[in-house]
């Protein structure tokens, strides 16, 4: 195991510079922790749900959905501010936002079709039974306007109508315990993951690779008694290794954290998604690992890569701050899809199915990232040896 052992003398070597992002993520952890609120509704326990509307027209049916749209959920008011409710989405102040334009109510008189905007969490339980409530708000207003009923009549007769029916609830009966799960500071902890763990592991891997990639140590190998085979599986031991207790050291972390908050299912999904993202950050590790000669080299990208995929990819800056050809840049990264599960994770898992799948959309993507990025240290190492 002299491989093996190599490689841990050489991380220790660099114990300083892992230990500087370490700190970074403990204190941006506490940071963002400290700023949530702990006012996010709690998916696994409440249909409760933060929301605001932008009331443009100021109508009495604009003010009549308000009132219904606060009856089993939480209304927060805000500016007409595209920005800042965008960033209160992004830090889970708020999960849905209405915008209710001019003419609203005069559209609905002359028998136009309604037309509002809104703005949601993407691929979240919460916007789809808004969605769900506004349409079914707009479908009973509809019938009785078809009925003859004048609007004002109509509005007063929707509410006890709808109050009548089956009110939908995010329970299931795996999920019926009272919990107060602040679930806007675990995707915090878990989002700035994005960025440790790519700084992490390029430092910890990528200079060890360029140490075992110079010509005199492969001449002192070849002469050994050790074969390139047992040496290549035990440099690939040394990195699964390195991966495996870094996403076990933050879990860890993340659970002391917020064990009282956390499911089995919403944990064991968080784990997974970051196992993922692990993947990616060792790909990454591994292709600055062949394609840089020099230790200066790897340290100058292991700085600005993690920056650079934390900006662009929604980690640090929220996507839907960004303009609409950033945001389209923001998918070629793959800490974006990262965060979209960590999105799902922490709005909750109510439809099983949907969530599932959109989950694991999000994580073979990320794994495709990271066999690009595979396929391209492995040209770049062919490329090396030929030279």
């Amino acid at each position: 195991m002299q491989t093996f052992k190599a490689f841990y003398k050489i991380l220790k070597k660099n114990s300083i510079s892992i230990g500087v992002y370490f700190g970074i993520f403990i204190l941006l952890a506490i940071i963002t922790t400290a700023t949530s609120d702990g006012d996010v509704p709690n998916a696994f326990g409440s249909s409760n749900v933060n929301f605001t509307i932008i009331d443009r027209d100021n109508s009495e049916l604009s003010k009549a959905l308000l009132s219904y749209l606060s009856k089993d959920n939480s209304f927060i008011e805000f500016d007409d501010n595209m920005d800042d409710i965008r960033n209160a989405m992004y830090y889970r102040k708020i999960y849905y936002a209405l915008i209710i334009p001019k003419g609203f109510e005069n559209d609905i008189k002359t028998g136009k079709k309604p037309k509002t905007e809104n703005i949601k969490l993407q691929d979240s339980s919460f916007g789809f039974l808004f969605d769900r409530k506004i349409d079914s708000y707009f479908a009973t207003l509809h019938t009785y306007l078809s009925c003859g009923d004048d609007l004002n009549s109509a509005i007063q007769k929707i509410e006890p109508i709808l109050e009548d029916t089956t009110k939908v609830s995010l329970l299931s009966e795996l999920q019926t315990k009272e919990t107060t799960n602040d679930y806007s500071a675990i995707f915090n902890f878990y989002n700035i993951l994005a960025y440790v763990f790519v700084g992490i592991l390029i430092t910890a891997v990528s200079p060890i690779l360029v140490v075992f990639r110079k010509k005199s140590l492969k001449n002192r190998i070849t002469i050994s008694s050790q074969t390139f085979h047992s040496h290549n599986i035990q440099l690939a031991i040394g990195v699964v290794l390195c991966a495996v207790i870094t996403v076990g050291i933050f879990n860890l972390i993340a659970f002391i954290l917020f064990h009282k908050d956390l499911t089995t299912e919403s944990f064991l999904l968080y784990i997974i998604n970051t196992m993922c993202f692990a993947i990616v950050s060792v790909s990454l590790a591994f292709m600055a690992g062949n394609l840089f000669k020099q230790h200066a080299s790897v340290l100058g990208f292991s700085v600005v890569t993690p920056l650079a995929i934390a900006f662009l990819g929604g980690i640090f800056v929220p996507v839907s701050v960004l303009g609409s050809n950033m945001q389209s840049v923001a998918k070629l990264m793959p800490s974006y899809w990262y965060s979209q599960s960590l999105d799902i994770i922490s709005t909750g898992t109510d439809n099983l199915t949907h969530s599932l799948s959109a989950i694991s959309e999000n994580l073979l993507i990320q794994l495709l990232f990271a066999l690009a990025l595979f396929c391209i240290g492995l040209v770049a190492a062919k490329k090396q040896q030929e030279s």
